[in-house]
């Protein structure tokens, strides 16, 4: 059982009274000491976009859910049971507030084992038995420390460590790669360091403003999106309708979810992230009706519409002929100065926040955005060949993360195998499978 073996189980509660909390935490957009550590940052294995802080008063605070780097964290509601491993950071972190965090005294299991297990399909359903609660679904501290664990042997347990330590080479190698492509895009556009004012006052007449714009709100006319359009103009945009042969929403579901020979993986905008399209799709079936306009091809620009607004996905050749979501829209570029990589990678990481955010359609409950929007998009006139090196990069992002998403699958099929049969047949999977900078290691 799991409870003999934790050392710690602990969460953002474990601090004091919701009172007591509440005088001395408080979240930050704005960089300061500390990173929360959520799970949507965990989901989509970001830590720098549009990510949480909290001074360094509130983490010494919350003394009780500080977190180091290795640690199992376990979602306690929305979609509990759902478990990751904490990558080490550069920066002190601090638990947020929906997960639980493990350490494990790592004389029967450790941290890179229990992760497996859990992840694994024997794991997830043993898991899954302790949810409790209808709406929401939630797990709590007594179902975690009841839950029955695998005994591995040393020798067993040491290969897997390997395999992670080859999967977590492999995420860093993502995230450096994707840094990079972010890094040259900043650059080119002249926004390294930009610091814009957050002053919220902009004296307009009305010809300044309603008249020309059709705007009222005040936040639309903040001093730092007038200076970003003139960094943007001084180097010459395109509009993105302009660059494309066709810019449209998505398809409505024609059929209940379901997994068959006949059905086709649908794009949402969860799907999403970083010019990458990832993840366990949802697939549907009667789409023989459906026109050519909803289904992908290679290099098509995929931008979530709603909730996750400007989120990117670019389509690769093994996504082509995919359905995208009706709250996905679809731009499919016809100009050769422009590469598809490019303009995704400008979209999520600088229009996202200084285009998409300032144009958000007003009076409406769940930020979105519309199809004049992102068709009247000003994209940059960069340099192919700069365009082709941010491209390069999140190209070998994807080859990274790629690695890695096959490596927890030969780690956690190696488990079930463990279990279901034996840790020798496991061993010979292993062997099977080719990876030899972690199976050479034991072999």
């Amino acid at each position: 059982m799991l409870e003999k073996e934790l050392k710690v189980l602990t969460d953002f509660h474990s601090n004091g009274s919701y009172e007591t909390i509440a005088q001395n935490f408080k979240l930050l957009d704005e960089k300061d000491y500390a990173y929360m550590v959520r799970t949507t940052d965990l989901e989509t294995n970001s830590f720098s976009d549009n990510v949480k802080y909290i001074s360094k008063s509130s983490y010494e605070f919350l003394s009780k859910s500080k977190v180091h780097g290795g640690e199992v964290l376990i979602n306690k509601i929305g979609s509990p049971g759902r478990t990751y491993l904490m990558p080490k950071l550069d920066m002190p972190v601090s638990l947020g507030m929906n997960l639980f965090l493990l350490r494990l005294k790592g004389d029967v299991i450790d941290e890179n084992t229990l992760y497996l297990f859990l992840n694994s399909t024997v794991g997830k359903n043993i898991i899954q038995r302790k949810v409790n609660g209808t709406v929401p679904l939630t797990i709590d501290k007594k179902a975690i420390r009841s839950l029955y664990v695998p005994v591995f042997s040393h020798e067993f347990r040491k290969r897997l460590n390997y395999l992670m330590s080859d999967l977590n080479n492999a995420s860093k190698e993502a995230n450096t790669k994707y840094t990079q492509a972010e890094n040259l895009l900043i650059s080119e556009l002249g926004l390294k360091n930009f610091n814009p004012s957050n002053e919220k006052v902009s004296i307009k007449t009305l010809k300044e403003s309603f008249l020309r714009t059709g705007r009222i709100d005040s936040e639309y006319y903040q001093p730092k999106y007038e200076i970003f359009d003139e960094k943007i103009n001084n180097i010459g945009v395109e509009k993105l309708e302009n660059i494309c042969s066709l810019i449209n929403y998505g398809t409505v579901p024609t059929s209940p979810y379901v997994k068959n020979n006949k059905s086709i993986p649908y794009i949402k905008g969860m799907n999403l992230k970083n010019c990458f399209i990832v993840g366990d799709f949802d697939e549907i079936e009667n789409t023989e009706d459906l026109q050519d306009k909803f289904f992908t091809k290679e290099n098509d620009i995929i931008i979530s519409q709603m909730g996750t607004v400007g989120d990117i996905g670019v389509v690769t050749k093994e996504q082509e002929n995919y359905l995208f979501a009706s709250f996905t829209i679809r731009a499919r570029l016809n100009d050769e100065r422009f590469n598809p990589y490019f303009v995704g990678a400008y979209i999520q990481n600088v229009a996202k926040d200084f285009y998409l955010y300032r144009n958000i359609a007003q009076a409406s409950v769940r930020q979105n955005t519309d199809l004049p929007t992102i068709k009247n998009m000003p994209i940059p006139l960069v340099k192919k060949e700069v365009q082709d090196e941010i491209a390069s990069y999140i190209k070998q992002s994807m080859e990274y993360s790629k690695k890695a998403k096959e490596l927890l699958e030969i780690s956690t099929k190696s488990v079930e195998i463990a279990i279901d049969k034996n840790e020798q047949a496991a061993h010979n999977f292993l062997a099977s499978s080719q990876q030899p900078a972690a199976t050479n290691c034991l072999l």
